[in-house]
C-alpha cells in the first residue's frame, strides 16, 4: 500500500450539490423534531432520535466549511446570512427552549466571521488581525450552544480541508466529541465522518433547498415553538 493509499482514508470526503443538499435536508428535519421534543416534552429524547441528533451538529458544520472551500461560496453573503439568523434567532431559543445560552448560530457565524477576516487580510498581518477576533470568538462561544468546542470543530474542519493530514483527522474526531461530551451517545457524532464517506459514493439527484429558506427555518421555527408554549 502506497502512502496515497494509506491517506486516503483521512482526507475529507468531497459531496456533489445533490448530496450536499441531501445534508441540509437531513440537518433542517432532524432540528426541527429534536427542537419540537426539547420544547414540549418533559422526557429525554428517544435513543433513535438521539443518534441522529448528535450527527447534526457536526454535518452541518462540515457542510459549511464544504461549501465554503471546495465550492467557493461567497463569503460575505454567507456571512451577512449567518449573522441575521443568529441575531433573530436569539430570543425565539430563548422563548423555546428557556435557556439564557446563546443559539448555536452565534458560534457558527463568530466563526465564519474569523475565516473570513483570515482569507481577507494580507498574509503577513493575518495574525495581528485575526487574534483578537478568534479570541473574542472563543471566550463568546462559551455561552453558545455546543460551548467552545463547537466553534473550534469549524476551525478544525478548516485545517482537515487544507491538508487532508491524519492529525487533522484526528483533531476533528476529538473536537467533534467535545462539542457533544455533555449529550448521551455524544460519542456517536463522530460517526458522521464514516458516514460522510460512504454516502460520498452514492448519486443523488435531489432538489436544491433555496438558502432563504435554509437560513429562515431555524429562527422560524424556534418562534413557532416559543408562541406554541
Amino acid at each position: 500500500m502506497d502512502a496515497t493509499s494509506r491517506t486516503r482514508w483521512f482526507r475529507p470526503p468531497i459531496l456533489t450539490s445533490g448530496q450536499a443538499e441531501v445534508i441540509k435536508w437531513y440537518f433542517n428535519i432532524v432540528m426541527v423534531v429534536q427542537h419540537a421534543w426539547l420544547a414540549f416534552m418533559n422526557e429525554d429524547l428517544p435513543v433513535v432520535l438521539s443518534f441522529a441528533a448528535v450527527m447534526a451538529h457536526p454535518l452541518i458544520l462540515f457542510l459549511l466549511v464544504h461549501n465554503r472551500l471546495h465550492f467557493g461560496r461567497d463569503a460575505r453573503r454567507q456571512l451577512l446570512w449567518m449573522w441575521a439568523i443568529a441575531l433573530l434567532a436569539q430570543y425565539p431559543y430563548v422563548l423555546a427552549f428557556g435557556r439564557s445560552q446563546l443559539n448555536a448560530f452565534v458560534s457558527y457565524a463568530l466563526a465564519l466571521t474569523v475565516h473570513w477576516l483570515w482569507d481577507s487580510s494580507q498574509s503577513r498581518k493575518r495574525i495581528l488581525v485575526v487574534f483578537g477576533p478568534w479570541l473574542a470568538g472563543l471566550s463568546i462561544s462559551t455561552f453558545a450552544d455546543y460551548s467552545l468546542f463547537g466553534y473550534l470543530l469549524y476551525f478544525v474542519l478548516v485545517w482537515w480541508f487544507r491538508t487532508g493530514s491524519g492529525w487533522a483527522f484526528l483533531a476533528t474526531l476529538l473536537a467533534t466529541w467535545g462539542a457533544q461530551a455533555f449529550l448521551p451517545f455524544g460519542l456517536f457524532a463522530i460517526l458522521a465522518y464514516p458516514m460522510l464517506g460512504w454516502f460520498s459514493r452514492i448519486k443523488v439527484r435531489v432538489r436544491r433547498l433555496p438558502g432563504r429558506i435554509f437560513y429562515a427555518l431555524y429562527p422560524a421555527h424556534l418562534f413557532l415553538f416559543g408562541l406554541l408554549k
